[in-house]
C-alpha cells in the first residue's frame, strides 16, 4: 500500500475540520436581522481559512450576523463585497507571515471608508504591533477577544485618508516583487549549510515561494 501524499492528508483533515465547525455552528441561534453585520475573510494569498471560519461562527453564536468570505478572497471583490454590505466591521484572519506583505493598501483603503479592520492570527504574532503596521483597528487574540472588540467599536468611526507611501512601503514592494528570487537563494544557502538534503531542497522550494 502507498501512503497518501502530505497535502492530500493536510487537505482531508482540514476538511474533515471545517465540517466539525459548521457542524456545531448549526446549534446557534439565528442571529435576530437588526443585528449588526460582521464581514470575515481570510486576507489575499491566505488558504488556511479554517481560523477565520471558527471566529465567523463565534460570531454567530454571540448574537451578530455574519458573511464569512473565506480563503483567499480576490482584492476587488473584497472591497465590492464591503461596499454592498456596508458592515459594522471587517474582520481578517492571517496563519502565514507571507500573506501581509501586500496587505497594507487593502486594510487602509478600508478603513477610508469609516470601517473599523480587526485582525488577528498566527500570521500577526502575538501582539499587535504587526497589525499596527498595517493600519489596522485592532488586533485580537482569540475569537472570545474579537467578540469583546466588537462591543468597544465606536458607534462612527473616523474615515482615514490614504496613507501616503513611506520607505518602509517602497521596501516591502520590492520584497513582494522579488520574492521568489529571495526564496530561491534562501533554499540554496540552507542546502550549502547541510540543513536541507538536495531532495527536500529540491521540493521545497515552490512551497517556500508560494506560503
Amino acid at each position: 500500500l502507498h501512503r497518501p501524499p502530505a497535502g492530500l492528508i493536510l487537505y482531508a483533515a482540514t476538511a474533515i475540520n471545517e465540517g466539525l465547525v459548521h457542524w456545531l455552528g448549526s446549534f446557534s441561534d439565528p442571529p435576530d436581522p437588526s443585528r449588526p453585520l460582521i464581514l470575515v475573510s481570510c486576507l489575499e494569498q491566505e488558504w488556511h481559512a479554517l481560523p477565520a471560519l471558527v471566529v465567523a461562527e463565534s460570531l454567530v453564536e454571540a448574537g451578530y450576523r455574519v458573511n464569512y468570505l473565506g480563503g483567499a478572497p480576490e482584492p476587488d471583490d473584497l472591497l465590492r463585497q464591503v461596499l454592498r454590505l456596508k458592515p459594522r466591521a471587517v474582520m481578517f484572519s492571517a496563519s502565514l507571515t507571507s500573506s501581509l506583505g501586500r496587505q497594507k493598501r487593502m486594510l487602509n483603503q478600508i478603513r477610508s471608508l469609516g470601517l473599523p479592520v480587526i485582525v488577528g492570527g498566527q500570521g500577526f504574532g502575538g501582539d499587535g504591533s504587526r497589525a499596527e503596521a498595517l493600519g489596522a483597528t485592532a488586533w485580537c487574540a482569540s475569537p472570545a477577544h474579537a467578540v469583546s472588540l466588537l462591543e468597544t467599536l465606536p458607534e462612527r468611526p473616523e474615515r482615514l485618508p490614504m496613507p501616503d507611501p513611506t520607505m518602509a512601503d517602497e521596501e516591502a514592494a520590492w520584497i513582494e516583487e522579488h520574492r521568489a528570487q529571495i526564496a530561491g537563494y534562501v533554499v540554496a544557502g540552507l542546502r550549502d549549510a547541510d540543513h536541507f538534503s538536495d531532495e527536500l531542497a529540491r521540493s521545497s522550494r515552490s512551497w517556500l515561494v508560494e506560503l
